[in-house]
């Protein structure tokens, strides 16, 4: 394997300036790297609207109050930062993502990547200008590591791990998975998955990318052969919202969960390690 001339170029996809505190973090690496440069933002001119949260039932939003408030560890990864302070002097461009080719005005840039950080779900039937494709990070099915519903789910019903993969879209109808992990599923607490599953957006993104730098486009293969696309890792679609009986019949399994552990577990160390 024959080590990249300079560092990559990457673009990163984005809805707003506004971002996750997990994306920023990831970015910041990025910044900070010897193998990789932002060179551009590609902002989506027509964003996603918002998910309509109202669905979801009073005591589910509750609960999730309630949870991270319990849990909480001094870290909150959908808390959101202003991206720009740190991509000063960075190029920014507007592109309507619905546009049948909505790829072509960053041709002229020469990116080795894109990063998609926004909701536009990039397809395998666009055109792809760049070296390694459009990259995005997917946990079930789910753009984005950020879908509390999702951690809710796997928790209420004991789902024993959290699958999580990187996929790259590089155009001609070419869609490969290039990561595929897993993490434990807490069955405590919606938080504390969430969490873990965007500290690990943050560990392997920019892993992955030095990679490439160290061993060049051999790697990137290489990591597509090793990972196979299967049915259950297609597009999973939306979840549904929470109806107040399955969220109070939730939280009275959770609550009992925690209070049966508490009464078998009753060093403090233990107890901790537990919900941890």
């Amino acid at each position: 394997m024959i080590k990249m001339k300079k560092a990559l170029q990457i673009g990163i996809m984005l809805d707003l300036a506004i971002v996750p505190l997990w994306v920023f973090r990831a970015v910041e690496k990025i910044i900070h790297s010897e193998f990789a440069e932002i060179r551009l933002v590609i902002y989506n001119r027509k964003p996603e609207t918002k998910p309509d949260h109202s669905a979801h039932s009073t005591v589910y939003h509750w609960h999730k109050r309630l949870d991270q408030f319990i849990f909480r560890n001094g870290t909150d990864s959908q808390k959101t930062v202003n991206l720009p302070q740190a991509l000063e002097g960075v190029p920014a461009i507007r592109v309507n993502l619905e546009l049948p080719d909505p790829f072509h005005e960053i041709s002229a840039s020469q990116l080795d990547l894109v990063l998609n950080f926004s909701s536009f779900p990039v397809n395998s039937s666009h055109l792809i200008p760049t070296r390694f494709g459009i990259w995005d990070y997917q946990v079930e099915g789910q753009n984005g590591p950020g879908s509390d519903l999702m951690a809710y789910w796997h928790m209420v019903h004991k789902n024993p791990a959290i699958g999580i993969v990187v996929r790259s879209f590089n155009g001609s109808h070419e869609r490969a998975i290039i990561h595929r992990s897993w993490i434990s599923t807490n069955y405590n607490s919606i938080h504390l998955n969430v969490e873990h599953v965007c500290e690990l957006a943050i560990l392997i993104i920019p892993r992955l990318i030095k990679g490439i730098y160290l061993h060049g486009p051999e790697f990137f293969d290489r990591l597509k052969s090793d990972c196979k696309t299967t049915e259950n890792e297609e597009d999973a679609g939306t979840l549904l919202p929470v109806s107040n009986l399955q969220a109070i019949k939730a939280l009275f399994t959770i609550s009992a969960r925690i209070l049966y552990r508490k009464s078998v577990y009753t060093d403090k160390f233990t107890w901790s390690v537990i919900l941890q």
